[in-house]
């Protein structure tokens, strides 16, 4: 009983956790506090949070290995957020594969799984709303896009096929802080 109601606590409070984290980025209440960072050695550091998945959270052998500045601790809470999506929804024996490359002034990190989202979902993914009949723990993608879009100033986009499976992509800008500054100066 102690060991279940242990059990039951913790959940209670994630769920707590992860809706004041909702409704602080709703209100704009969260900081951004911009660092050196390297994708190589973020992307190893999520997958070893996850190190009970590691026959299926991979990093990529074709990983670019990218310098850029962005917030740390919004942007693991990001990643680590898609995962936990993915991880709902994978079938057994798939991989989730990670990912990132550099293309013009962003860098691109991937979480790539081989289950399908179907169209008409993908529409309403990011969007509120379609999430408040659904249960509280699939929130996921709309923070995601949230704290993407108005905390690290770039854009999520999800593609999902039969042939490539589903791949969430982040674009964020190299540099994070420079962004910061410029707004602040106008």
């Amino acid at each position: 009983i102690i060991a279940t109601l242990d059990n039951k606590i913790k959940t209670l409070l994630n769920e707590i956790t992860f809706q004041k984290l909702v409704i602080e980025a709703e209100n704009f209440k969260l900081d951004v506090n911009p660092v050196s960072l390297n994708t190589s050695e973020l992307l190893k550091e999520i997958s070893e949070k996850f190190n009970q998945y590691k026959e299926i959270i991979k990093v990529s052998p074709s990983l670019e290995n990218i310098n850029f500045v962005s917030d740390y601790n919004l942007l693991f809470q990001v990643l680590t957020l898609c995962i936990q999506y993915n991880l709902n929804k994978i079938d057994e024996g798939s991989k989730i594969l990670l990912n990132s490359a550099k293309k013009g002034k962003n860098v691109v990190i991937t979480i790539q799984s081989s289950n399908v989202i179907p169209m008409n979902i993908q529409y309403k993914l990011f969007q509120k709303d379609y999430f408040s009949n659904i249960k509280e723990s699939q929130i996921e993608t709309y923070l995601m896009h949230l704290i993407t879009n108005r905390y690290l100033k770039g854009n999520v986009l999800v593609s999902s096929n039969k042939d490539n499976g589903t791949m969430f992509s982040f674009y964020l800008p190299l540099d994070l802080e420079k962004i910061l500054n410029k707004s602040l100066e106008d």
